[in-house]
């Protein structure tokens, strides 16, 4: 059986009156975006609240107890889904603006942390060996009480072999931390790491949110791209691929009149131009009976059509066998 702390006491005035300021802010923004602040200095925060001021957004940091029970006392469904994401040292950004944006400027805002005992690796921390370009004695004792096969060439530190310092979630001893500065390796950073956004009752993953906008709109443009070949060669029509749709219909079916040798108004020209090509290249050859032939042939189909569908026949069509 699962025991859960109820509070019986009221809360103290002062707690009474962040909880009622978080949810007047939850009630008058549209869109709330959740970040980080664990390691961040002073100074920096400070720096956030100033750029988001000229967003018109605000900065709000508070206990995430009093958070979770602003949000249920507001009894409003859609924010509810809220409450299993409030965990961790974080910071609250309400605005109307773009959430994209805001990501992109909090997303950039990196900081080195100093070197010390007790941080956890981000990654795995190898030394490969060669050259050093160090040289102190009291370096190669600290490199050598680590563990490191080195050598001293001209008075140069060379590593003689590649050496594993230590593992991704592995927490830094001291001597871990000397080697580290002897080699100026910091891969400690720390930055306001957004979390997630909310945006009128959706709520956006991290990994949504930090992707180049540049990113987005290409994605956003290839896809249409693929919808409309895709629409346009399944013949469905929308208001974007009609007219493509219309002018490969039309073509395929002039292509089959043509190949039919079915007199219409847009094929007649064209075929017997077809028709004539064929009979001149035949003269080449010597066939010039059979170019006369062909000539007197066009002159009779076009003397028929003319009398039962004069509309068929144009100027241009008669000039080409006169």
């Amino acid at each position: 059986m699962e025991l859960k702390y109820v509070r019986t006491r009221p809360y103290p005035e002062r707690k009474v009156k962040l909880i009622k300021e978080f949810q007047e802010l939850l009630q008058k923004y549209k869109k709330y975006l959740v970040f980080s602040f664990e390691n961040i200095p002073a100074n920096l925060m400070q720096e956030i609240r100033r750029e988001m001021r000229k967003r018109n957004s605000v900065v709000k940091v508070i206990k995430n107890t009093l958070a979770k029970k602003a949000i249920e006392m507001l009894n409003r469904n859609d924010l509810k889904a809220l409450l299993d994401k409030i965990e961790g040292q974080i910071a609250w950004i309400f605005t109307n603006g773009n959430l994209f944006e805001i990501t992109q400027y909090l997303e950039s805002k990196r900081i080195k942390l100093p070197l010390r005992p007790g941080l956890i690796l981000p990654q795995d921390i190898i030394i490969r060996k060669g050259p050093t370009g160090i040289r102190g004695v009291s370096e190669i004792s600290d490199l050598r009480a680590a563990g490191m096969n080195i050598r001293v060439i001209d008075g140069e530190i060379v590593v003689w072999e590649d050496f594993l310092l230590g593992k991704k979630g592995q927490r830094l001893s001291a001597r871990d931390v000397k080697v580290m500065q002897i080699f100026n390796i910091n891969p400690f950073e720390a930055w306001p790491k957004v979390k997630f956004a909310f945006d009128e009752g959706v709520i956006i993953p991290r990994e949504i949110l930090v992707k180049p906008i540049d990113k987005w709109k290409e994605e956003i443009l290839q896809a249409l791209q693929g919808a409309f070949n895709l629409a346009v060669n399944a013949a469905f029509p929308t208001h974007e691929t009609v007219e493509l749709i219309l002018q490969e219909a039309y073509m395929q079916a002039l292509n089959i009149a043509m190949e039919a040798g079915l007199p219409t108004k847009d094929t007649a020209e064209m075929t017997l131009e077809k028709a004539l090509q064929v009979a001149h290249i035949l003269s080449e050859y010597g066939f010039s009976m059979a170019v006369s032939t062909a000539i007197q042939v066009a002159k009779e189909i076009i003397k028929e059509v003319k009398n039962k569908k004069p509309d068929l026949i144009t100027k241009d069509l008669e000039e080409i066998i006169s």
